[in-house]
């Protein structure tokens, strides 16, 4: 079926090389959209110029299922180029980003359609495993109209692809560039998009089993030099030097990090690979802030463990007395 402006939602799904994954997730969403009975309803796979058996498979639901549509690339263009492949050549009103290998739940395209269709002005919406500080709903909408640290902290749940669903009513086409990959380029989108329309929400549902939340903060800890990119790349608005701000204090926790597993306060497989801390260090778009913060774990990691051992400590210790004394002011406005 060819897709028109009549359509309401496309899945759209990247992928290289894993046609098992993919038969999976097509069997899954597939077999959703016949149960609820949409019309409205697509799906488009991006394949990256796989070598595989992706070909035949896509094929293979393309005869079962007249909604199945297909971009193939000629080559690999790497994950950025499929997004924005994927995200020009789609033209229904909302596209959802489906990884293939992001198991979905049985309920989870009728979650999405029954949110969308009591949000239909909002630039993005994600779905969230849990959301502690929305107690009263299931949701919760943010403004551009009021920037705070809670709302560039919840922007970030974007960067879980499989929970982000995007209104393309007002998108305009994205330029990629081979050489200026970040494997982020959601949060660009997502940028953009606020650039246009003002509210963006989140929502506490699950729809794939994957324990999003954690899996979200360890993406935006691991790669915030990426993230910060991707940011970077998107278009001025209002928003854009309050996400920077929060990357640069994200980088400052990374800094943290790094000096407590350099004196071993816990065990992680996480080591300082010094290549890809000059790629980092050269990087154009790695401000001064983040050039400091590099160059902050540089430091810590070559100075000698006893030091870095008595600072932790230190360090740790003054932590401590600061919560104890929030704590006692809490217990006191109590009374």
């Amino acid at each position: 079926m060819s897709e028109s402006s009549k359509q309401f939602l496309t899945i759209a799904i990247p992928t290289y090389n894993r046609a098992e994954y993919l038969r999976r997730q097509l069997e899954c969403v597939c077999n959703q959209i016949v149960c609820l009975g949409r019309g409205d309803v697509s799906v488009k796979v991006g394949d990256n110029g796989s070598t595989d058996a992706t070909l035949g498979v896509i094929e293979e639901f393309q005869k079962s299922y007249n909604f199945v549509g297909h971009l193939r690339a000629s080559e690999n263009r790497g994950f950025d180029g499929n997004i924005v492949s994927l995200y020009n050549a789609t033209h229904s009103k909302w596209m959802w980003l489906l990884s293939d290998d992001d198991p979905v739940r049985e309920n989870a395209l009728s979650i999405i359609l029954t949110t969308l269709s009591k949000n239909k002005d909002e630039a993005f919406l994600t779905f969230s495993e849990n959301n502690p500080r929305n107690i009263d709903s299931n949701q919760r909408q943010y403004s551009t109209d009021a920037i705070n640290r809670e709302l560039s902290r919840s922007f970030f749940s974007c960067i879980f692809i499989s929970g982000l669903v995007i209104n393309l009513s007002e998108k305009q086409r994205m330029r990629w560039e081979a050489g200026n990959s970040t494997n982020f380029p959601q949060v660009t989108i997502a940028a953009n998009l606020l650039c246009k329309r003002k509210t963006f929400v989140v929502v506490c549902e699950q729809i794939v089993e994957r324990e999003v939340s954690k899996k979200t903060r360890d993406l935006f800890k691991l790669n915030c030099f990426d993230i910060r990119t991707a940011v970077e790349n998107s278009a001025n608005c209002r928003l854009k030097p309050a996400l920077l701000r929060r990357l640069d204090f994200q980088l400052a926790l990374f800094t943290y990090d790094m000096f407590l597993l350099r004196v071993g306060y816990w065990r992680s497989e996480t080591t300082l690979n010094w290549k890809i801390w000059r790629q980092l260090f050269r990087r154009k778009s790695v401000n001064t802030v983040g050039k400091l913060g590099l160059l902050s774990i540089a430091f810590v990691s070559i100075m000698p463990a006893p030091i870095l051992r008595f600072s932790a400590q230190v360090l740790t210790l003054r932590r401590a007395a600061q919560l104890k004394g929030e704590e006692n002011c809490v217990k006191t406005q109590d009374f």
